[in-house]
């Protein structure tokens, strides 16, 4: 089993468990760190105005998940599990992340280059494809976002700013998504 079947097995398993707990799974990673394997678990509430997560509902969630690892047993071998809050430069991975942090600094990578959403041709929006379906780079692409305001999210992209220009920037394209704090906003 490679460790995208055992994310997405994960995901599954521990879904029912959060929810009964009022939390939900935010980010899932299968990492080897010097020599062990981790499995590392990031929760946050499903209603935010019970507050952030805390130390003992991260500690009742791993409880709950390591029995349920036990008998289900959906890794082989040895590793560690470690739940913890997303913190505040959380991850972005789904829909409704992007959605709850609108009008939010976010850093971000992509699959693949992402043309700015100005065309240089009148008024046709530009469609990011992959490079296999281009037949040339876009004169103005990229696929690092530093710090870019999240200026909202339509069907299936999400839409950032940066000083100069807007980019739509397809779900299926971001690679990676975090909340960028500011220093101002400390």
């Amino acid at each position: 089993m490679n460790i995208k079947d055992i994310l997405e097995k994960i995901e599954v398993l521990t879904a029912p468990i959060l929810e009964n707990l009022g939390l939900e799974l935010i980010e899932r990673e299968f990492v080897s760190e010097q020599g062990r394997w981790v499995l590392r678990l990031y929760i946050d509430r499903v209603v935010q105005e019970g507050g952030p997560v805390t130390i003992d509902d991260c500690a009742t969630a791993s409880r709950a998940m390591s029995a349920m690892m036990d008998i289900e047993n959906p890794i082989p071998g040895s590793y560690s599990l470690e739940v913890s809050s997303p913190g505040l430069e959380r991850p972005l991975r789904r829909k409704k992340d992007f959605e709850r942090f609108v009008g939010e600094t976010v850093s971000l990578k992509t699959h693949y280059p992402i043309p700015s959403s100005r065309s240089e041709r009148e008024g046709e929006a530009p469609v990011a494809l992959p490079p296999e379906g281009a037949t040339r780079a876009p004169v103005i692409a990229r696929h690092t976002f530093t710090a870019v305001r999240l200026q909202g999210v339509q069907e299936e992209n999400i839409i950032v700013r940066d000083d100069e220009k807007e980019w739509i920037i397809p779900l299926e394209a971001v690679k990676k998504a975090k909340l960028k704090i500011q220093k101002e906003n400390l």
